[in-house]
């Protein structure tokens, strides 16, 4: 009887059945009410004549329902891919031994058809991401290619896109350090799960692939005006990265890009989202969403900071006093750098320094004297002020391309 069963489970997936045929065919032989709760998709198969049994399986939490109902484990090691809920309390179990075989030979067949499933999806993903990353990076040089590729996977992309990146905050600085990676990894992921899940929910359309630290949308406008869409763009991101903060230790930056009515010119929204998220996280920190049209003189900063004369402009100001810290190991250029953050006022520079206000005057005084300029001068208290702000810039990109390398 045992051998029966399996084989009738066995066909089952080499007629390329899929879960919701196993639990049908595991009801008929216990000919009880029962269901399979799939953790890895996050499905429910059930088969059911009791609408109490349905009402609890809807309405209860996971572990309400594994310490009401007899239950089953499908896994394989570790992982646990679900759990065969039978309506049979738990206190008073009366399956039979061949009931508990049918269990496991079914667990056996749910799990084979839950593998075949993961590995199909994988190799799907890699060729989308490969399509999506091609897009990016402008790979594909006509509309027709862009199409075409498309239609494989069911898509169209023919109202236009804008493209966000949600970045993981100090990712791969921790990364780096001696912390746990496989942990960290896990915690990528799940942070990824959450927010696709919060994507495909608000968006009619919304096409993805990630990166080591990072996760990258294209979203098509469900909305009109556009003007109305980005407000919704930044409200989901604002939601987004509240769940982050609280079901992670990571806290996320947002960049947005504008909007490109042709899918081939999406890589430029890419890029203006790339800049948003450097340069927001460089003037005002982690955990912030930036539209790149709203960034302002910030962009042309950018822009500026990349070349030469921005370095031999920063050099100009700044490189007497970085050399001297080196040389005398001092730190006037954190001080100076606190001073700027703090509108030039020297007591609350002191304050966030935890020096005395007179030690704050010397340093002050010292700082002018070593870079020659008179630092009670407005003009010239904005020159240092745009070298901080080009240098802070410059490092952040060029870090951020070195990692990416």
């Amino acid at each position: 009887m045992s051998e029966r069963i399996h084989k009738s489970f066995t066909q089952i997936v080499i007629e390329g059945r899929g879960t919701n045929h196993i639990v049908e065919t595991l009801y008929g032989i216990l000919n009880r009410n029962v269901v399979f709760k799939d953790l890895v998709f996050n499905r429910i198969y059930i088969v059911s004549k009791s609408n109490k049994f349905k009402d609890d399986i809807e309405n209860l939490s996971l572990d309400s329902m594994l310490g009401k109902y007899f239950n089953y484990p499908v896994q394989i090691g570790s992982s646990i891919y679900g759990y065969i809920i039978v309506d049979e309390s738990k206190d008073t179990n009366s399956l039979e031994d061949l009931d508990k075989i049918t269990i496991e030979h079914a667990s056996t067949v749910i799990k084979l058809n839950i593998q075949k499933e993961i590995s199909n999806r994988q190799i799907e993903q890699k060729y989308r991401d490969e399509f999506i990353q091609d897009l990016l990076l402008n790979n594909i040089r006509t509309i027709e290619e862009a199409n075409n590729r498309a239609a494989l996977y069911g898509w169209k992309m023919d109202r236009g896109l804008v493209c966000v990146i949600v970045d993981i905050d100090d990712y791969k600085k921790r990364f780096l350090s001696l912390e746990k990676t496989k942990g960290l990894e896990e915690e990528r992921d799940i942070i990824f799960r959450l927010i696709t899940a919060k994507m495909k929910k608000k968006f009619y359309k919304c096409f993805y692939t990630t990166y080591s630290d990072s996760i990258v949308y294209l979203i098509e406008p469900d909305v009109s005006p556009m003007k109305d869409f980005f407000i919704k763009l930044e409200r989901v991101s604002e939601e987004i990265r509240k769940e982050i903060r609280e079901n992670s230790q990571f806290t996320a930056t947002i960049g947005i890009g504008s909007y490109k009515e042709s899918v081939i010119d999406i890589y430029i929204s890419f890029i203006e989202a790339q800049k948003a998220v450097r340069i927001g996280r460089t003037i005002y920190g982690g955990d912030n969403t930036h539209v790149y049209d709203d960034l302002g003189v910030y962009r042309m900063l950018f822009d500026i900071s990349q070349g030469e004369e921005a370095n031999n402009f920063c050099s100009q100001y700044l490189e007497k006093l970085i050399d001297y810290d080196r040389k005398n190991n001092c730190e006037y250029m954190e001080t100076l750098r606190c001073l700027v953050e703090n509108d030039w006022n020297l007591k609350k520079t002191a304050e966030d320094l935890f020096i005395h206000y007179n030690t704050m005057k010397y340093r002050f005084n010292k700082i002018s004297e070593i870079i020659n300029l008179n630092l009670n001068n407005r003009e010239e208290k904005f020159m240092i002020e745009l070298c901080l702000k080009l240098l802070d810039i410059s490092k952040q990109y060029s870090l951020y391309m070195k990692t990416n390398i």
